[in-house]
């Protein structure tokens, strides 16, 4: 799966070619054929780099990719593909996330596995009626705990607006970058 993609559009990607979500089409960048000038991060003037986690990449870069991403969205992307690519691809490519997403782009290769189970409480009355959004834990085949699941309540998925699902992401996201540093801090001690 690759999370950047020079010269394209995830919102284009989603939904059948009916005009709701998006199908097909070509990748237009900002400022359109209206002839209003569009610098992208490279300073290129209409040119089609775009900023990622590891910098500007795409257009006249020479860099196609970061190419050591380590978030993992497969098992999400199968069952809630519009999920992914509406809402958790461009909240990872955002400049604000770029510091929580960081470490799970290095050459260590720490990952977050995001995942979804309709297992996690919602509503029941036997569970006191608690809504569990999303769990985080440690990735238990992670030798140095540095990698996390993720693991979204598919009831949520399915029922909650693009905002709790985005906001859900970024505090889950958190959750793995608190617990890689909490880990990676407890390995430089043991040394």
């Amino acid at each position: 799966m690759k999370i950047y993609e020079k010269g394209s559009s995830y919102f284009n990607a989603c939904g059948g070619g009916n005009g709701s979500g998006g199908s097909g089409g070509g990748y237009q960048p900002p400022g359109g054929s209206s002839g209003t000038p569009y610098f992208d991060c490279a300073g290129v003037r209409n040119g089609q780099a775009i900023d990622s986690p590891c910098g500007c990449i795409g257009g006249t870069t020479g860099l196609e990719s970061c190419g050591q991403k380590e978030l993992n969205t497969d098992s999400l992307k199968t069952k809630y593909p519009c999920a992914d690519k509406l809402i958790l691809q461009p909240i990872f490519n955002s400049a604000s996330m770029n510091e929580f997403v960081k470490p799970f782009l290095t050459a260590q290769k720490p990952t977050i596995t995001y995942k979804t189970s309709n297992n996690l409480p919602w509503g029941n009355p036997t569970n006191g009626g608690a809504f569990m959004l999303g769990n985080t834990i440690y990735d238990p085949s992670s030798r140095l705990q540095l990698s996390t699941i993720v693991t979204f309540n598919e009831k949520m998925l399915e029922n909650s607006s693009p905002l709790l699902i985005a906001s859900t992401t970024i505090h889950e996201t958190i959750n793995s970058y608190i617990y890689y540093n909490v880990s990676f801090a407890e390995n430089n001690i043991r040394r």
